[in-house]
């Protein structure tokens, strides 16, 4: 194992540095104490490899584990793949205290844990599905098309942080950009209502979406027939139609401000279909 591979100060046998040596005198000494009592120096580590498994499965990597378990990354690798079958009770009680529903906060090695991107995406999606466009969230110092689309399953830490505070300042405020909830839609991003915990939930609840679009807010259609641009419903845009001639405006000019065909949204072109 190279030293680059862990934090000092955890059992590490085949490092000198001297919090690494102190630990593992310690865990030495433990050893030849349990041994002493008549108890075996190791534990079973297969509930601790059940325990890995299930961190894994919460999208914690190896590394994020090491470092909230104070234990090797070699030691939760080999623990979890089942090469190691027996583990030291002070590494296997690390790596049990660690909880799959919390997100990590210290990794072994240099830098920032890493965590699911899950989360993050999904933020950002819903920020779109509400009206934000890549520029706007640009302005908010977030790379949205490059957290979006980026290969790999992790994102750091910070990052994750950084788009979870934006997405609570934002998530119940409409967006500037009307064009940015239009894509979202042909894109099918779920808007933050279809969430109850956006970074587990193994899909979007669509049913209060459904139901919002076939209900009309009054508020946004006279927003928009005052010329406003704020995300719309389909029932709301059928209802703007409707009333603009009312206003002394063509639909053209409707379609210009809006950026909308008005002839999806009218009754003839509704029965037609």
């Amino acid at each position: 194992m190279k030293l680059k591979d862990h934090t000092h100060g955890v059992v590490a046998f085949d490092c000198d540095h001297p919090d690494c040596v102190i630990a593992v005198r310690r865990c030495v000494k433990a050893s030849a104490v349990r041994r002493l009592r008549g108890e075996s120096a190791y534990l079973d580590a297969t509930p601790v490899r059940h325990h890995i498994a299930a961190l894994l499965g919460n999208d914690w990597s190896l590394r994020a584990i090491a470092g909230e378990a104070g234990v090797t990354v070699n030691v939760v690798r080999l623990i979890g793949n089942g090469t190691q079958r027996w583990a030291i009770p002070a590494n296997a009680a690390g790596i049990l205290s660690v909880d799959p529903n919390q997100l990590p906060t210290r990794t072994q090695g240099r830098g920032e844990p890493f965590v699911s991107r899950t989360g993050t995406v999904r933020r950002l999606q819903a920020l779109m599905a509400i009206g934000y466009s890549h520029s706007d969230l640009h302005r908010h110092g977030i790379q949205s098309r490059t957290l979006i689309h980026q290969q790999g399953r992790w994102v750091l830490r910070s990052t994750h942080d950084k788009v979870a505070a934006l997405y609570r300042e934002l998530s119940r405020k409409p967006g500037p950009t009307p064009r940015a909830a239009r894509e979202a839609a042909k894109r099918g991003y779920p808007s933050p209502a279809a969430w109850n915990d956006i970074d587990r939930d193994p899909a979007p609840d669509l049913t209060d979406e459904l139901l919002d679009a076939a209900a009309i807010d009054e508020v946004v259609v006279l927003r928009v027939l005052a010329g406003d641009s704020v995300p719309t419903t389909t029932a709301e845009r059928r209802e703007i139609v409707r009333r603009w001639p009312e206003t002394g405006r063509s639909l053209n000019e409707l379609a210009r401000l809006t950026g909308w065909k008005p002839e999806r949204y009218t009754s003839r072109t509704e029965e037609a279909a």
